[in-house]
């Protein structure tokens, strides 16, 4: 991409995209008039891949039971603390970010963050301290990514750019409220409350009613769901569709990336079979707004060698046309899936009658719904952090 359409993605944003080598680690920072370099020189990536090694093969964060789930967060806040500290607090003192009162979420900037190999692995937006205010007890600390910016990701601008042009931007012809936004148009819910066993392992039931319920009671056109369905009709239906979620489970591959997915049953031999990365690659999407992956491991990385490549079924459905995806860096915690698709798509729908950014409403309204149980349960990272905005 050239300079000037590089700085064009930057268009109500800005981009930032780590590069940590031997030699040193910069963030590249784009906006519409400028792409500048800030050296990071306390983030090295001998410490990088210490922390990715700790966090991800030794004491898999991101894995395990409720009876570990304390010792994890404690694992992962001091990751996080130290992230901050050596990377994005220093960006954000040069990019004069840093706001020490409270500022409404719609005022905040949004940071598209171009995350590849090693940091592919972390939520960034997460980065900082949750803990009380030194100064306040009473109010959390707002030396954190989430209390200064609203975080978006992107595998590389290329993909950032590909979204804009997407089939969903101009699909709308009617100005009337009805037929304008990301809440109108025609959305398909897909859910499986229960996935059969797939290659050796066993799926949790899934209790999808309350994200229905949430679908339902916001969007403004039609909804039509599609209950344990093969994976055929879910390829066949998401082509029309402006807003898709799903409600189910998903898994990654450790030898090919391209052969994780989405979970669905074959009810003729009550197997389950997958919707994967390779099967989106060829279809035709017509109207693509946004696809909300409720789904486990939907935005995980399959393995360390094939990080840098980003592969995973959120870029997945960006790459295949989808203006925005919503997706979760780990297995996301049934009860609080639901409760963020549900704040999720109340405030999307406020936004769009006016409460939110125009530029990026879908950022925004994330932002909106996890921030409210980050305020409830600061120290829960592995609860309100898993779900990211993909797009601009």
């Amino acid at each position: 991409m050239s300079h000037s359409s590089i700085k064009k993605q930057a268009n109500g944003c800005y981009i930032v995209i780590f590069n940590v080598t031997e030699l040193r680690a910069d963030a590249i920072v784009v906006t519409q008039n400028s792409v500048v370099n800030i050296p990071l020189p306390e983030l090295k990536l001998s410490k990088l891949r210490s922390w990715v090694e700790r966090l991800i093969e030794k004491e898999k964060v991101y894995m395990g039971s409720l009876r570990t789930e304390g010792h994890r967060n404690s694992v992962l806040a001091e990751f996080l603390e130290w992230f901050w500290d050596v990377a994005v607090l220093p960006l954000f003192v040069e990019m004069d970010l840093l706001q020490y009162s409270a500022r409404a979420i719609e005022d905040l900037p949004h940071i598209v963050w171009v995350a590849a190999d090693l940091l592919a692995y972390f939520p960034i937006h997460a980065a900082g301290y949750h803990t009380p205010d030194p100064m306040d007890k009473k109010t959390l600390s707002r030396s954190n990514t989430i209390s200064h910016v609203v975080s978006s990701y992107s595998a590389t601008i290329q993909a950032l750019a590909f979204t804009r042009k997407g089939p969903g931007k101009h699909k709308k012809s009617s100005n009337t409220p009805e037929n304008h936004g990301p809440m109108s148009g025609r959305a398909l819910v897909v859910t499986m409350e229960e996935t059969p066993e797939y290659l050796g392992q066993e799926f949790g039931g899934l209790t999808v009613d309350k994200e229905v319920k949430a679908v339902k009671d916001n969007f403004k056109g039609v909804v039509d769901v599609l209950e344990t369905p093969r994976s055929s009709e879910v390829l066949e239906r998401i082509q029309s569709a402006d807003l898709v979620h799903f409600a189910c489970h998903g898994v990654i591959s450790s030898s090919n990336a391209s052969d994780g997915g989405l979970l669905f049953a074959n009810h003729q031999t009550g197997e389950a079979e997958i919707l994967s990365i390779r099967d989106l690659i060829p279809i035709n999407l017509q109207s693509a707004e946004i696809a909300y992956l409720s789904a486990c491991s939907t935005a995980e990385t399959a393995e360390r060698n094939i990080a840098d490549e980003s592969i995973h079924l959120a870029n997945a459905f960006q790459l295949v046309g989808f203006s925005h995806v919503i997706g979760t860096l780990w297995e996301a915690d049934d009860e609080m899936a639901g409760k963020v698709a549900k704040r999720f798509y109340q405030a999307l729908k406020t936004g769009t009658d006016g409460g939110i950014k125009e530029s990026s409403p879908v950022a925004y309204a994330l932002h909106r719904a996890v921030s409210r149980y980050r305020e409830k349960e600061p120290d829960s990272i592995l609860t309100w952090a898993p779900f990211i905005h993909y797009g601009g």
